[in-house]
C-alpha cells in the first residue's frame, strides 16, 4: 500500500544537531481520502451482513456513528498516523534524473560529502 503523494524532509537550520522538520504529506492527495473512504464503508456494509449478527454489537465510536462521506472523512482526518518507521522514503538514481535526489552511489546531488547510509534509501525492483 503506497500513498500517492510522499512528504517532505527538509533542514531546520545549519545546524546539524537540529531534528529535520519531517512532513509525511498524510491525505495530502484526494486520491488516498477516497480510498480509505471505500475501504471503511465496505467494511461497514461487510459487517453488516447477516453472518456477523451476533458478532457486531452496535456500532463503535466516532466511526460508528459516521453516516455520511464527509463524517466518515472527518475521522480518517483526526485519525491518520504512523506508528511505523518510514523507509525507503528516498530515491536513488541516475545522475540525470530529477526525480532523485541521491546518485546510484548514495551521494547527496548537489552536496559535497554528503551520502545517505540509512534505511531511507532501499535498492526496489
Amino acid at each position: 500500500m503506497t500513498a500517492c503523494i510522499g512528504g517532505t524532509v527538509t533542514l531546520h537550520s545549519i545546524d546539524p544537531f537540529n531534528s529535520p522538520l519531517i512532513d509525511l504529506g498524510f491525505l495530502s492527495d484526494p486520491l488516498d481520502v477516497q480510498f480509505i473512504l471505500a475501504a471503511i464503508k465496505t467494511a461497514k456494509a461487510m459487517f453488516a451482513l447477516t453472518p456477523w449478527k451476533g458478532y457486531v454489537l452496535q456500532p463503535f465510536s466516532v466511526l460508528g456513528a459516521a453516516k455520511t462521506d464527509n463524517d466518515i472523512i472527518a475521522y480518517i482526518r483526526s485519525q491518520t498516523s504512523t506508528f511505523f518507521h518510514p523507509a525507503s522514503t528516498v530515491k536513488a538514481g541516475a545522475s540525470s534524473d530529477s526525480t532523485a535526489p541521491l546518485e546510484a552511489s548514495l551521494k547527496l546531488k548537489g552536496a559535497v560529502g554528503v551520502r545517505v547510509v540509512d534505511a531511507s534509501v532501499f535498492v526496489s525492483f
